[in-house]
């Protein structure tokens, strides 16, 4: 490996690391508003039912049911499409 592609393959790694630092850090000051939905046994149940195509989603949406006043923060919205409260 040539020095060049050495120092580029550095930035590429300080600038990942720097990224997840961000992030950590975001998510760690959310955490001091939101509370994260419990889940169990009869949630994971529910999730493996059929009607859902991904069961992370399916457990995202099945463990925000069960919160009063509930939300879901995802990257990937257009996944969750179609899913409806059963309450």
């Amino acid at each position: 490996m040539n020095p060049d592609e050495t120092r580029e393959e550095l930035r590429g790694n300080i600038w990942q690391k720097n990224r997840l630092h961000q992030a950590n850090q975001v998510q760690g000051e959310l955490l001091e508003v939101v509370e994260i939905a419990p889940t169990g046994h009869s949630h994971a149940k529910r999730a493996f039912a059929p009607g859902f195509d991904d069961t992370e989603d399916a457990m995202q949406a099945v463990a925000a049911e069960s919160c009063d006043d509930a939300f879901i923060l995802t990257r990937h919205s257009k996944d969750l499409r179609g899913v409806q409260s059963q309450s």
